[in-house]
């Protein structure tokens, strides 16, 4: 839930569809007029992200009593930047009824896997002269618990399900290799939004629900919002 005002509840999230990215939002309409339109305002933030226009239209009004929905396609504007402070997902925010005039204010976080685009596919050869040529100091390794079944024992099968989650998330499977210790490491790839490259390897085991992760890219500030965003991914159903 992002807030209340004067009778108007509001929740929302950011979600990626068709390529875009959209700010989804439900009403749960308290007031004495229906909810037609909202203006809707991102502060200035560290990916630039704004409203593609301000004014969001509901496809149908929202009664007083009901509960409604509508989406703002959100893109991303160099003007739109915050400057001088620490890469943050969370983005600032003001919403106002364009009916009643109740107004809120809200903070919401990025889940930064929306920033993930399409074409983030890189070719084996290119995979390989990619990860060679990014430094060793611009690598990030963890290890994440609770993100894969125990049982690994047949490769294709086991991981199967990782490969649909990541690449439902636009994280593209490159390739993958078992170890003769039974270790398994899957080789991938993503682009941001912000035409970020990020090369991925993803360790699994038999028998361990844990994947070790090691990211590598040319910005490693963003490394930390990478692996978040990998570990979201692995752990959602």
């Amino acid at each position: 839930e992002l807030g209340s005002a004067a009778g108007l509840t509001v929740r929302g999230r950011f979600a990626r569809r068709d390529a875009k990215i959209h700010f989804d939002m439900e009403f749960v309409n308290g007031q004495a007029t229906p909810v037609t339109s909202v203006a809707l305002r991102f502060n200035l933030n560290t990916f630039g992200l704004q409203p593609a226009d301000v004014t969001v239209t509901a496809p149908t009004p929202v009664a007083p009593g009901t509960t409604g929905r509508a989406s703002a396609i959100v893109t991303l504007s160099p003007a739109h930047v915050k400057k001088g402070s620490p890469p943050d997902l969370n983005v600032e925010a003001a919403m106002r009824d364009n009916t009643s005039g109740a107004v809120l204010k809200f903070v919401i976080k990025i889940p930064f896997q929306v920033l993930f685009v399409e074409d983030g596919e890189v070719p084996q050869a290119s995979f390989i002269e990619q990860w060679q040529t990014i430094p060793e100091e611009n690598e990030l390794e963890t290890t994440l618990s609770g993100v894969v079944s125990t049982n690994l024992a047949d490769a294709s099968a086991g991981l199967a399900s990782v490969q649909a989650k990541l690449s439902k998330n636009n994280v593209f499977y490159i390739a993958q290799r078992r170890l003769e210790d039974g270790q398994i490491k899957v080789y991938c790839s993503l682009k941001t939004a912000t035409g970020l490259p990020v090369m991925l390897e993803l360790t699994f085991k038999n028998g361990f629900d844990l994947c070790k992760l090691c990211l590598k890219s040319r910005q490693p500030a963003a490394s930390p919002f990478v692996r978040d965003a990998i570990e979201a991914i692995l752990k959602s159903a």
